[in-house]
Formats: structure tokens, sequence, C-alpha cells
């Protein structure tokens, strides 16, 4: 089949772009660099940390650039830089495929890394409606929508030999919090903010499925007796007014936040398996000797044993980046449970590696997803775990409707959804680069 990446979606000529990238001793896989490269430009990366910030504001003006791209917090750490006079003039984008609130609470609203990026004409690129949302109200910034994607050069149906012992099964990839991981980071917490974490779970536990565990914790907190609220907020405040020591331990509320999400994500993944393994084979591909993720025996005490149900475990530990295409590549359908992190319209790398790979899904339902695949012809959804047996049912009944819907998908990704096309339609946002 023809890959029908584009290479004229822009009318730009030629120019150079400086990805930043945050990680100098595992560096990400360069698939935006390649996505400008196949759209006629060229590329140079720069990493901005295990390095003085000298050399990198060298290394930075040195890049000659047209436009710097810069991933999540990697704009806040390189922000005072961009805005130097030899730099300014440079347009910027700054790409959040993840939570930037964490970013935001990180810094510190009055931090001068919060405030650079504007400062220096950034454009602002945030994947999920209800962060845009959010940062508009935190810090002012006015953010432009953005999708993830995947890459051709390592993605595809043909690009690994699928896992022969679970072709019969609904797969799910990804890890699962441990319990242990929970109760030593709930431990780890001041009493106040431990008994909030407490209400947290409690609530998650007792709610709809794919509680937001950002506007529950919020809840519980409003909640809570005046003098306890009003200590917690005091002291956010008090956070978000000053210049944070990284060489201490994560502010309270910061690790209280990062527990939620975790809490949030454990129990709809937990759920969501639980239904699952009650209507189909199930294959479980995780990091299971992990310390803090879910292991085999946790797994099948948390899901009843699937009631009956065949329930499989594939361990991903030693997987790289690089092979998650075998994983696609194998099983019946692959399942989603978004994690509670993407609370809007967030769609995950999953949609994208999955249909690149022409493997069907079958995803819970993210009101962004049907303008990016049609319901019931490109991608299977459900409401809630309530639902999902009988359309994981449905699903397993019909593996030439699945082949269809794999493919299906495949084409739609080929013509709207590789980086190419994200970058393509970043570089028109941006406007003429020189």
């Amino acid at each position: 089949m023809l890959n029908r990446e584009p290479n004229n979606l822009n009318n730009h000529l030629m120019s150079r772009i400086c990805v930043i990238d945050e990680n100098f001793d595992r560096p990400s896989p360069p698939f935006i660099q390649e996505a400008f490269e196949a759209l006629g430009h060229e590329t140079a990366t720069v990493f901005s940390s295990t390095r003085p910030r000298v050399r990198l504001q060298e290394e930075l003006e040195g890049s000659r650039a047209d436009l710097f791209v810069a991933i999540q917090n990697v704009g806040f750490l390189t922000g005072d830089i961009l805005a130097v006079p030899r730099l300014a003039g440079v347009k910027k984008a700054i790409l959040f495929y993840d939570e930037p609130m964490s970013s935001f609470f990180l810094f510190g609203k009055k931090h001068p890394f919060i405030r650079a990026p504007q400062a220096c004409g950034a454009h602002f690129f945030i994947w999920d409606g209800y962060w845009r949302r959010k940062m508009e109200a935190a810090a002012g910034w006015k953010s432009g929508a953005t999708h993830l994607a995947a890459e051709t050069k390592h993605f595809g149906p043909d690009r690994r030999e699928a896992i022969a012992g679970i072709r019969h099964c609904a797969v799910f990839l990804g890890n699962v919090p441990s319990a242990a991981f929970m109760e030593k980071a709930e431990a780890s917490l001041p009493p106040l903010y431990r008994n909030v974490a407490a209400m947290v779970r409690r609530r998650i536990a007792e709610g709809v499925y794919g509680l937001n565990p950002f506007e529950t914790m919020g809840g519980v907190i409003r909640d809570l007796p005046s003098s306890d609220r009003e200590q917690i907020l005091g002291q956010i405040e008090s956070y978000l007014d000053s210049t944070p020591d990284f060489t201490l331990p994560l502010a309270p509320h910061i690790a209280l936040r990062k527990l939620a999400w975790q809490i949030g994500k454990r129990e709809t993944r937990l759920r969501a398996m639980r239904a699952a393994a009650s209507a189909a084979p199930l294959a479980i591909l995780s990091d299971i000797k992990h310390a803090d993720v879910a292991g085999r025996d946790e797994l099948m005490h948390a899901l009843a044993g699937g009631k009956g149900r065949e329930i499989l475990f594939v361990d991903t530990s030693d997987a790289s980046y690089y092979q998650l295409a075998h994983f696609y590549r194998s099983g019946l359908l692959h399942l989603q449970s978004t994690d509670p992190q993407s609370v809007e319209g967030g769609i995950p790398y999953r949609v994208f590696q999955c249909a690149a790979c022409a493997a069907p899904l079958l995803s819970d339902f993210k009101k962004e997803l049907a303008g990016c695949f049609a319901p019931d012809r490109e991608i299977l959804l459900y409401q809630d775990d309530r639902d999902l047996p009988d359309a994981l049912r449905k699903a397993v009944a019909n593996p030439s409707r699945l082949r269809e819907i794999g493919r299906a998908a495949y084409e739609r990704f080929l013509s709207e959804h590789t980086w190419t096309h994200r970058m393509g339609a970043l570089l028109k946002i941006m406007g003429p680069l020189n």
C-alpha cells in the first residue's frame, strides 16, 4: 500500500528548524525532526539538560534556527534564553502533549520560566481543550489545538510479526500503578494531605467510570473544614509565589496532584480490564516486573480471575519504544481506557499508533475521537465500564469486521494523522519563517 504522507503541506521555502529535547542521555525518538525533514526543511536538535546554561545559549544561538520547537516544560527550562535579544525574533512553538498544569505548579506562577515563553512570543499548542482553558485562566496562555500522531517509519501493518499466543485475545497494553506504590506515596504525605488523598481514592472508587481526579481532588479540598481548606490553599498560593527549590522533595500539593492522577489511572484501567475480562479472553501487556507496577498476582486478584475467562500476560519490562508496533500487531483488537490526565478531548498516542498498524481499537468515548476516526467504521467506542462487555462481545464475534475497521483506520491515518501532517499544520499556523 502506498504511503500517502504529505510532502507539500506548506508553501514555505526550506527553513532551519531546531527541536529542543530535554533529555540528553535518552533523547526522544526523532519523529518530529523526521516530519519536518519530510516537509523539506533542515533540522537540528539541541538538548536542554546536562549542560551549563551558557553553553546551552551558545548552542541555541549557533543553531541558526528560523523556528524553535520545544515539547512540554522544555519551553519553561529554556524560556529565559529564548528571550535574549539574538533569539527574541525567532519564532517558537511549545507543544504540550501531556498535562501542562503540572509544569505550571512545579515552577510557580511568578517564576521567570513561566513568563519567559510569552515574553519571547511563543505559540502554545495544547492537545486537550480542558487544559487549554485551564492554562488560559492560570497563566493567560492563548493556545491552539493540536493532536498527537504516529510515524510510518516505526509503525505499520507489516513492521513486526504478531505475538502468536495471544492472537485470539483482546489486548490491553499499559501499566497499572501497584497498590504498594500507592500506599507508599500516600504515606509520604503530611497528615492533612494524606487525609485528602484517602478521600479522593474513596470518591473515585465510588464514582462513575473515568472520573476526573483533579476535579475530584478540588471538590474534596472545597469540602474540608474551613481551617484545613485555607491551610492547603494558602500553602499552594505561597508556593506559586515563590521560586521553587528543586533540591527539596516535591511540595505536598504537587505530590498530592501526582497521586490523584495515579489513583484515577489505576481505578479507570482496572475497571476497564475487569469489564473486558468478563466478556472475552484478555491479554495484558505490561511492565509487570517493576516494583511500582501491579504484577500478575495483583492483577489477577483485582480482576477476580476474569470470572472464568482466560487472562494471559506478556511482560514488556525490557521493551523499547521501537517494539510497540510488534505489540499493536498482536491480538484480535486493542482496548483503551483513557488515562485521566486526558480529561476531555486529549487523544493518546495509542489511538494513532494502533491505526498506523491497522490494529482495530475499542476505546472509551472522547468527543474529539469522532473527528479523527469514524465511529463503527474506523474505530469502536464504548461509554463506560458498564457497556464495555457488550461492546467487546459484539466486536470479537466478527473478526472479519475487525480487520475491515483496522484497514479503514490505517487509511485514515495515512491521509490525516502522521506526524508530517501535524507539523505541516503547525507550520501553516506559524506563518512564513524566513
